[in-house]
């Protein structure tokens, strides 16, 4: 039978020993529990965060198709206002060429005048000025020669929306035929030579800048003969035209052709218009 100290000492045990187990379970339960508060607090704000980034992400994605939106519709908008631009461009451009061929048939007015002026010995003609067989015959042959005055350019202000070698082979075709117009009523008023008042050389360089493959003809021959290069001229225009009726660009090189060409027109009329030279007759 046990002694009352041997109870005693086995009581003690137990005692440490359930509060081992005690301290041990219950460090282990607050462990628990502030685990699964921890755990809790941030299964909420896990939540709560994922619930701010799906509305952030709905309002994101609303206001992207919003910006699509209003991306299509300034695409639409550039777009169809280009296109209108566009159309309204090209009509210019028609509108245009009609009137560029209009001035062709306007200054055509002369090209009879031309053609019998290209038959005359211009030397003889200019010392023949006061002979009155000689004024006859000009009278005869003016009732084809308008005045300058009289003969209108419809296309005037078109140089904008005509490609430049267009623009080019126009200018020089009008100043050939006006130049030879000049020609004409300068003989008819018995002023005598007429190369000392027209910009003979000047025209001459022209010419070879529009016809180049002309060029022997062109020094050979008189500005009155020059009649004979026109068709050529107003053919190449008519090509030019063309291309503008079926939306071709002009490239570099008839750029920088159409340049030499419109230097050269310059070069005539600063010639034409200088002291003691005649400008247009009658304008």
């Amino acid at each position: 039978m046990m002694t009352s100290g041997e109870i005693a000492g086995w009581v003690a045990l137990a005692v440490q020993i359930l509060a081992g187990v005690g301290l041990f379970v219950g460090r282990h339960w607050i462990r628990a529990r502030i685990e699964a508060g921890v755990q809790h607090s941030f299964d909420v704000k896990l939540e709560k965060l994922r619930a701010e980034i799906q509305a952030t992400s709905v309002r994101f994605e609303s206001e992207l198709r919003a910006k699509e939106s209003e991306i299509d519709a300034l695409r639409s908008s550039v777009l169809s206002g280009r296109a209108g631009r566009e159309a309204m461009l090209d009509k210019r451009r028609f509108e245009a060429v009609e009137k560029v061929w209009k001035g062709i048939g306007e200054v055509n007015k002369a090209k009879i005048i031309g053609q019998l002026m290209a038959h005359l010995n211009m030397k003889a003609a200019s010392k023949a000025v006061r002979d009155p067989n000689f004024q006859r015959f000009l009278e005869a042959i003016g009732t084809a020669a308008p005045q300058p005055k009289d003969i209108v350019d419809p296309a005037r202000d078109e140089e904008p929306f005509v490609p430049p070698l267009a623009w080019a082979y126009y200018s020089a075709y009008r100043t050939v035929l006006l130049g030879m117009l000049m020609q004409y009523h300068i003989l008819k008023i018995g002023v005598g030579d007429t190369s000392d008042l027209l910009a003979t050389e000047p025209i001459r360089q022209m010419l070879k800048e529009v016809l180049p493959h002309h060029a022997k003809f062109i020094d050979e021959h008189e500005p009155n003969s020059y009649v004979l290069l026109l068709d050529e001229i107003q053919k190449s225009l008519l090509t030019e035209l063309r291309k503008i009726l079926d939306g071709q660009e002009a490239d570099q090189a008839s750029t920088t052709r159409a340049a030499a060409i419109m230097d050269a027109v310059r070069q005539v009329n600063n010639a034409q218009t200088k002291p003691g030279r005649v400008g247009e007759l009658g304008a």
